[in-house]
């Protein structure tokens, strides 16, 4: 339609996507569209952890709900509670970060760890991670399996395909019950399956390129399209 401005966020030259095949549509993509993995380095130093608590005779666990816990602040407590059921019996083979607000998380247990912020990269080799695309892909790039409770934007997408790939489990975050949350964590800690499908999609993003394969696609654009 004449007058109408372009949808800048879908370049007729190039869309890059900080994705990997395993996390994306099934249907074919144009061919400008570029799946690149996720962007890991060149991050600030994150909040201070106190390591030493970490038991390397224990797994470990993360549970967050992302930058929306602010947002839904009434329905995230309900699902930090419900969490902190499923994990609370678990202490014999397990320690868990729960990232929450201040105030959300209280009497926790010796085994389970509340903190406002965590230093997520840094302790993805060790952990299961809840969360949206971001996290998601992290977690998978250190092929980690997840158990996801989407709650909008991307992340019902975000969930379904991980699921499809068979590297993590998908949860309701309104309605999950303790035991279901439980059973979904108990299921991709101890069933091997989950775990390589993981490893998969780890060689999927990882082959990528991530951040280094993006700004060379940027860079090649005037060459390509002859200056345009």
């Amino acid at each position: 339609m004449v007058g109408c401005a372009p949808d800048l966020r879908f370049s007729p030259y190039l869309v890059v996507a900080f994705t990997a095949r395993p996390l994306a549509p099934r249907q074919s993509l144009p061919g400008h569209f570029a799946l690149v993995g996720p962007a890991l380095s060149g991050r600030a130093p994150g909040p201070d952890f106190p390591w030493s608590w970490l038991d390397p005779d224990r797994q470990h666990v993360l549970v967050t709900v992302g930058t929306l816990a602010e947002d839904l602040a009434a329905d995230s407590v309900h699902f930090y509670t419900r969490a902190m059921a499923a994990l609370r019996p678990l202490g014999g083979r397990l320690q868990a970060i729960v990232v929450a607000p201040g105030g959300v998380i209280q009497d926790a247990p010796d085994h389970v760890l509340p903190l406002p912020r965590a230093p997520l990269l840094p302790l993805m080799p060790q952990l299961i991670c809840h969360g949206g695309q971001g996290t998601v892909c992290e977690a998978l790039s250190h092929a980690i399996p997840l158990v996801i409770a989407p709650i909008r934007h991307d992340q019902p997408i975000n969930a379904a395909r991980v699921a499809s790939a068979g590297a993590g489990i998908r949860v309701n975050f309104d309605r999950v019950s303790s035991q279901r949350l439980q059973t979904a964590l108990l299921t991709v800690l101890e069933d091997p399956a989950y775990a390589a499908a993981a490893r998969r999609a780890q060689r999927s993003l990882t082959a990528a390129g991530g951040e280094q394969r993006a700004a060379e696609l940027l860079s090649d654009i005037p060459r390509r399209h002859g200056g345009r």
